[in-house]
């Protein structure tokens, strides 16, 4: 612009006849005015070319310098294309010492542009880490996009062939801030992750599981100062003159991240021993399994399933114990009459195996890894065995009631004593008979037609 004022100025008729005047009068002053006009006439010339050329590369510097990340993520590869349009055919900028000046100053907004958006401090004021992460990946994929479409123009120009200059500029000037931020930006996604892997384990649903308020209180302080001595440092963490400091940041950051998962570690170990059955320890590895952690965490988690096999293999045993025991002679609860109380109890003892099994069965796959199957097949050998006598214990007990059931449909309901006082026909041995049918009946089982007929008899005598 200011050149084109002054070659508009020149042109004007008064300065044509000043300049006529001083030729005339022979001064000394004319060779030097011919000169000074000549080489701006040059450079009005290479700056309407260069503005000609620059002005197609406008759009993208304008939103590289107002746009969004993720609009300036977008315009990028186009613009460097640009540039190597310009480069090529541009007869004035197609000098290094004229393309490289233009890319700096593109690389310096770009980190000026990442600089905005990313802050440290907000991990500490901003309640939605995941809108912070989401800054954080856009400005990483920013800032190496900015490498990549420059070694893919450079690609695209060795392709070409000999008949196309060389793009190569100084890679070290070009690169090195942004490539030290985009290592940046991937430290600060490694703090986040961890925060939020932490937070979304040492949650309220795990106090509600576990019950150890204090542990937990405790673990999630540490990993609140950790971060706190992070993001409240006093230089900048995307100036690589300070790389020295932001490593020795991170390595403390590290560390402190390893002792709250050996802390975890030692929490879950706990929690899991004071746990008094494998199927309130598998229910507690599941809600663990389900909350969002480490991956040091999440393999102890899937690691104590093999524990809770273990646990619920030695709970078998004692079921089978338990069984061998009480098949002859059960603790009888209070009017329960034998045979239906060895059923009821040898049926309870395997419904506490079975309940478990089924607990199994609905979340994950821990029972078709080869231990679940070992432990599935002595289940179901159980389970068998179980099945077998309890309907042993039926057919033989339907074998001898039969006979009681059809004699207590032949007696008569009442009869009258000597001194007419009306009675009940039905003897001791058909009370307990009936008794135990209804029982039965009431742990599934079907009874003979005759004892339904009996069971009616008696409740209409009762009534």
């Amino acid at each position: 612009m200011v050149l084109s004022d002054i070659m508009e100025q020149i042109k004007h008729p008064r300065v044509q006849r000043i300049l006529e005047l001083i030729k005339t009068s022979g001064s000394a002053l004319v060779i030097k005015i011919h000169e000074n006009i000549s080489d701006l006439t040059k450079l009005a010339v290479e700056a309407a070319d260069n503005a000609k050329f620059l002005s197609t590369l406008e759009r993208h510097l304008r939103t590289i310098s107002d746009g969004s990340l993720s609009s300036t993520i977008t315009a990028l590869p186009s613009l460097v294309d640009g540039m190597r349009m310009v480069w090529t055919v541009s007869r004035h900028y197609n000098r290094d010492e004229r393309m490289l000046p233009l890319m700096e100053r593109v690389r310096f907004h770009v980190a000026c542009r990442v600089k905005e958006k990313v802050k440290p401090s907000d991990l500490l004021v901003s309640n939605d880490l995941d809108l912070v992460k989401e800054k954080v990946q856009q400005s990483k994929i920013l800032l190496e996009s900015w490498r990549r479409s420059y070694m893919s123009t450079k690609e695209l120009m060795e392709e070409m062939g000999n008949s196309q200059r060389r793009w190569e500029f100084d890679r070290i000037l070009l690169f090195e801030q942004t490539d030290y931020m985009a290592s940046t930006c991937g430290d600060l996604l490694t703090i986040i992750d961890s925060v939020n892997d932490f937070k979304s384990f040492f949650s309220p649903d795990l106090l509600a599981i576990t019950g150890e308020k204090d542990d937990v209180n405790q673990i999630v302080s540490c990993m609140d100062g950790m971060t706190n001595a992070i993001v409240t440092c006093n230089f900048d963490v995307f100036d690589i003159s300070n790389k020295t400091k932001w490593q020795a940041a991170m390595q403390d950051f590290h560390n402190g991240v390893a002792s709250i998962e050996i802390s975890a570690r030692a929490f879950i170990e706990r929690a899991f021993q004071q746990l008094r059955s494998s199927k309130v320890a598998f229910e507690f590895l599941v809600n663990l399994a389900s909350v969002k952690s480490r991956t040091g965490i999440h393999r102890l988690v899937e690691e104590r399933f093999k524990d809770v096999l273990d646990r619920y293999e030695s709970e078998l045993e004692e079921a089978k114990s338990l069984y061998t025991k009480y098949k002859e002679h059960p603790p009888l609860c209070r009017r329960y009459q034998k045979t239906p109380g060895i059923v009821a109890c040898v049926h309870d003892i395997y419904l506490r195996a079975k309940s478990t099994v089924v607990l199994f069965q609905k979340h994950g796959d821990i029972l078709t890894t080869p231990r679940g199957e070992r432990v599935k097949r002595k289940y179901l050998s159980f389970a068998k065995e179980v099945d077998l006598f309890k309907e042993k214990t039926f057919i033989e007990w339907t074998v001898r009631v039969k006979n009681d059931a059809q004699d207590g449909l032949r007696r008569p309901i009442l009869k009258r004593n000597d001194d007419s006082i009306i009675e009940t026909n039905f003897s001791n041995q058909l009370r307990i008979t009936i008794a135990e049918g209804m029982q039965f009946n009431s742990l599934g089982y079907t009874i003979s037609e005759s004892l339904v007929h009996l069971v009616l008899q008696q409740k209409i005598y009762d009534e």
